[in-house]
């Protein structure tokens, strides 16, 4: 099995990329407007980057241990990966939503709520359910403070486990032969003098 300095060079670099290009999107997306973050399309083209991302790490990782890796491997490197580019983007949207942009929380909620109305009118929803499901919606900003957003980081590393073992899972390849120490073949003939 790894040890984290066997592989910190390697994550440190790939956790700054991955954390960096998720800020990068989600700046992008606020440039572009309110509606395009809480859209549920956009979280799904999200949600296939970071599974896509990962994918393309742990064959990464295969490739340059020779192409055979264990499950233990791929797994520890993406864990910390995510973890890593977790840190990066926790901390960035904690400097976003209460210092650069703090009234965005607010207007995020605001977004959701109007939405949600819509789409519940449009489905035929009695006034009533529409009402009371509006009320349960509100105070959404609070889920932005300091202490959720690092309750929710811990709650993503588990997430983020899930999707490492899966990895893990996938990527794993093991020899079709056996390596010994002495160079001997499992049935037990010598294959230095082959």
């Amino acid at each position: 099995m790894l040890k984290f300095s066997d592989i910190k060079e390697y994550v440190l670099k790939f956790g700054l990329i991955f954390g960096l290009v998720q800020i990068i999107i989600n700046l992008l997306l606020y440039i572009m407007g309110i509606e395009y973050l809480v859209s549920w399309w956009i979280g799904i083209v999200v949600f296939l980057f970071i599974i896509s991302f990962l994918a393309y790490i742990a064959y990464h990782w295969r490739k340059k241990q020779g192409g055979y890796v264990g499950f233990m491997d791929i797994f520890s490197v993406c864990f910390f990966i995510y973890a890593i580019s977790g840190i990066l983007t926790t901390s960035f949207n904690i400097t976003f939503y209460h210092v650069l942009v703090p009234d965005l929380p607010m207007q995020i909620e605001e977004a959701v709520i109007l939405k949600t109305e819509t789409f519940m009118y449009k489905m035929g929803v009695p006034e009533s359910e529409i009402e009371k499901a509006l009320d349960e919606m509100k105070g959404m900003a609070a889920g932005y403070s300091p202490g959720a957003q690092l309750k929710g980081y811990f709650y993503g590393l588990i997430f983020g486990a899930l999707l490492s073992g899966i990895m893990g899972l996938i990527f794993k390849k093991k020899p079709d032969f056996e390596i010994t120490e002495n160079n001997e073949n499992p049935d037990g003939s010598d294959t230095a003098n082959e």
